[in-house]
């Protein structure tokens, strides 16, 4: 079986396999996706006698991670002809993207697991978590205030001005993607695909929020709320609140960092925390050189990176940080620290601290005081990301 990127002839089966394993052809996602979004030069495929077996697609984004911009590869649509689904067939397949993604300069890698579990065997780990509402509309009365104005958003003119919001309500998280007009338009698009709605918040003609929703089955259902302050998010709460005579409920994946819970009256119903995306690093070295450290920090630690797909990481390195930069190299030393790229990219993200990494028995240390130095060069963040596809 060959594996490499499949151009237009391959398509229909591409669209054969979503169809199977996905939403079907009559889906409006799947044909707004197929129509205005997917690109041939983004799937890698296993194909044999010409029959497409298996496919991914490598969406490219801008992550900003550790104050640096980065280019990564969202993987969705990883799927598997039925017949095809045992002989190690996706290891190849992933292996095979891997390598894409870093001919591209792509260092770290996104995804949204249907079965995490899966993915811990290839070394993904969950780097962004939520909190998940599902609330009675009525709930919304305690935090639903009157401020600013809301007007529909029905054409792209006003994406520079919901871009405001994004990067005003982003600057205090990380790993968030960095969106381009492009991926303002897909956003944008793909909601009114769906049926969706967008209403933009402005107070004395300034942005400072924005919801993006649908109305389905007597639901809110949040797709994206941005705001600038907590007198921008109260407003959208008031406009959702005033949808109470068309809903029952409203749902919506907010950012770890959300407090609003603490002002509900029955906050002991309908939140929790939810595992949302995983991430794994694509090439540790480059990653560790490209990404920006705490000014502070002067550290040389000797780390051993267990990868047992990428033989690339898989190795022992020397990482000195000086003046925010870091260099990388391979040593022959004996490591002072020992982990798994798994436990790296959480270290790297920001998601986990090297504390609660050894507790978990995913990180090794063979001296107490490298413990301090890693949460030195890896302080814990605020991780947000909201992309789905």
């Amino acid at each position: 079986m060959k594996f490499r990127l499949v151009d237009q002839q391959y398509r229909e089966q591409v669209k054969w396999i979503w169809d199977y394993c996905f939403e079907p052809k009559d889906h409006p996602f799947y044909l707004w996706y197929f129509t205005n979004y997917y690109q041939d030069g983004n799937t890698m495929a296993g194909i044999e006698d010409d029959k497409l077996l298996c496919c991914l697609q490598l969406n490219p984004y801008q992550i900003l991670l550790r104050d640096a911009t980065l280019p990564c590869s969202y993987i969705v649509g990883l799927a598997s002809m039925p017949e095809a689904r045992r002989g190690g067939i996706i290891r190849q397949l992933l292996y095979a993207s891997f390598a894409e993604m870093r001919r591209r300069g792509h260092y770290v890698s996104l995804l949204m697991p249907s079965k995490a579990g899966f993915y811990y065997s290839f070394d993904w780990e969950f780097c962004y978590h939520l909190y998940k509402y599902m609330l009675p509309i009525q709930d919304l009365q305690s935090v639903a205030r009157p401020y600013g104005e809301l007007s529909h958003i029905s054409d792209k003119k006003k994406i520079t001005l919901l871009d405001e919001v994004y990067q005003k309500f982003t600057a205090t998280k990380h790993g968030y993607i960095v969106r381009t007009t492009k991926n303002w338009e897909n956003m944008l698009e793909s909601c009114w695909a769906e049926r969706g709605r967008i209403y933009l918040l402005t107070n004395n003609g300034l942005p400072e929020g924005y919801v993006f929703f649908t109305l389905i089955d007597k639901t809110f259902n949040v797709q994206e709320i941005a705001y600038a302050n907590q007198q921008a998010q109260w407003s959208i709460m008031q406009f959702i609140y005033n949808h109470r005579s068309q809903v029952d409920k409203m749902e919506w994946n907010a950012p770890i960092d959300d407090l609003l819970h603490f002002n509900l009256p029955d906050p002991k119903q309908s939140i929790y925390l939810y595992p949302f995306m995983m991430a794994r690093i694509v090439d540790v070295v480059q990653v560790l050189a490209v990404i920006r450290f705490p000014p502070a920090v002067a550290s040389t630690v000797v780390i051993q990176v267990i990868d047992e797909l990428l033989e690339w990481n898989n190795g022992t390195f020397i990482i000195t940080v000086n003046d925010g930069v870091s260099s990388v190299y391979r040593t022959d030393k004996q490591p002072e620290i020992v982990c798994r790229v798994g436990a790296l990219t959480q270290l790297v993200f920001g998601r986990a601290s090297a504390a609660q990494l050894v507790s978990l028995g995913k990180l090794t240390v063979y001296r107490e005081e490298y413990l301090t130095i890693l949460d030195q060069l890896f302080p814990v963040c605020c991780n947000f990301v909201n992309e789905y596809f």
